[in-house]
């Protein structure tokens, strides 16, 4: 007992109490706190990996967004010259109206059944006309150039034997106008 009171024995039983404290405490302490960083720079770099792909993802949002924007000002144009609803009065009187304007008479019309294709309905109308041959080629022209999508078949021109008051010749024409069928991009789902 008596060399466990010197001052060395002492120092050394201080020193190693110390050293097993300190030993005790880091392992209790700052282990389980490194041990916590790890996990958590872990889920950083998980994290931080996942941001960057989103980052990817909406690098090109603005483009998108106007190219979005683009499509859908080209969809309603695109409405004006294909609408959705059949607006037969309105239509004949588009149609009567540019007879008007080029000089010529329509003699008879008569509608004909519409016929119901995939992505759209064709609304045809036989039309008899009278003019002078530059009034009809008017005529067809307007039809040709007007908002909405129409076509002119099975055209058939004759001389008229009588020149009753410019009218020279006489036309048989069927013109056809379009419609969009929005149950047909229903079924499909907007692709063909």
């Amino acid at each position: 007992m008596e060399r466990l009171k010197t001052p060395a024995a002492i120092w050394l039983i201080a020193v190693i109490v110390y050293v097993l404290t300190f030993v005790f405490l880091w392992n209790s302490m700052y282990a389980s706190k490194a041990r916590e960083l790890k996990k958590v720079e872990s889920a950083y770099k998980a994290q931080y990996s996942k941001v960057q792909s989103l980052r990817e993802y909406v690098k090109d949002y603005d483009k998108i967004i106007k190219e979005k924007d683009s499509l859908l000002a080209l969809w309603e144009e695109t409405q004006k010259y294909l609408p959705q609803e059949e607006k037969m009065e309105e239509w004949l009187s588009q149609l009567t109206g540019m007879a008007i304007t080029s000089g010529v008479k329509i003699t008879s019309f008569k509608p004909q059944n519409p016929n119901i294709k995939e992505l759209y309905v064709e609304y045809p109308i036989s039309m008899d006309v009278a003019g002078g041959f530059h009034e009809l080629g008017t005529f067809i022209s307007f039809i040709a150039n007007s908002e909405r999508i129409m076509t002119v078949d099975n055209l058939q021109i004759e001389k008229t034997s009588g020149s009753e008051s410019g009218q020279t010749v006489k036309a048989k024409l069927r013109i056809i106008c379009y419609i969009y069928n929005p149950q047909a991009s229903a079924t499909t789902g907007g692709r063909r």
